[in-house]
């Protein structure tokens, strides 16, 4: 190599290095800061798992719609990690992740460890069960054998509302996801599924043997996006949501994840901490 060209390397290689180091430590020039992101990928149609001919494995869904656009409006990247349900908030507690969006109900006993943005929709729960034995009502589930996902809202209303609060006998056992549920109840080792409304209806699409049931004993529950106690996103955050929601862009999220009426103008943005999923 030339003496020339091996200096005029040099050079190029010190401005190089120059200007990162410049990038990085001169005050006042922002960095894209990354927030990690924490979901449950096994729950159609809020977080799930596509693949297309030709193209990667990705997780889509409403769920991380929503999180992508918060994402875009405050200038930062997303990490997602997938981790089943019932490790989504001790994670958030551990400082391992920066928010978490699953489809989660911002229950009182939840918001003694974590933070929450206000509700950006409402869930109502459903049953799930063989179609020549179906079981649609409260009183139906009587002796029965239900499944529900472990650490969801379901396996508290089964444990609450139902046996005590209606007086519902029933056996309850819980598995890690929705998977999981829809297999029990199609082999006989359930007699019903507790779930979502929505998440109900996407799993049995494809599974003629089984009908599903809204229980409208039940109330609806809003869902939120969890925090860190006392994190600073949280703000931010609300007023996304807000932002969101003014410009109907929330709405037509909804129209094309969840092919159900959004929240309603009357709903003002409020937790509702009796429930939880």
């Amino acid at each position: 190599m030339g003496l020339v060209r091996r200096n005029t390397l040099l050079r190029w290689l010190v401005l190089v290095i120059c200007g990162l180091w410049l990038t990085l430590a001169l005050p006042g020039v922002a960095q894209p800061q990354t927030l990690v992101m924490g979901t449950e990928a096994d729950y159609v149609p809020f977080a799930y798992h596509q693949s297309a001919d030709g193209e990667p494995d990705k997780i889509v869904g409403f769920d991380i719609d929503v999180a992508r656009s918060i994402a875009d409006s405050l200038g930062v990247t997303l990490q997602i990690k997938e981790m089943p349900f019932d490790e989504l908030l001790p994670a958030l507690k551990s400082g391992n992740l920066d928010f978490a969006i699953a489809a989660i109900t911002p229950s009182d006993e939840r918001q003694i460890h974590h933070d929450f943005s206000e509700p950006y929709f409402e869930v109502r729960h459903a049953l799930i069960s063989p179609r020549l034995k179906p079981l649609r009502t409260v009183s139906d589930l009587r002796g029965h054998r239900m499944v529900v996902q472990q650490g969801s809202v379901q396996e508290s209303e089964a444990l609450g509302h139902l046996s005590e609060g209606f007086g519902i006998g029933i056996e309850l056992f819980a598995v890690p996801t929705m998977t999981d549920m829809v297999s029990a109840v199609k082999t006989g080792y359930a007699d019903v599924a507790l779930v979502e409304e929505l998440v109900a209806q996407a799993y049995i699409e494809d599974e003629p043997d089984l009908v599903m049931d809204v229980l409208g004993e039940l109330e609806t529950t809003p869902v939120a996006i969890a925090f860190p106690k006392d994190s600073d996103l949280v703000d931010e955050f609300n007023q996304a949501l807000v932002d969101m929601r003014n410009s109907g862009e929330l709405d037509l999220l909804v129209q094309q994840w969840l092919t159900v009426d959004p929240l309603d103008d009357s709903y003002q943005f409020s937790l509702c901490p009796e429930t939880d999923r």
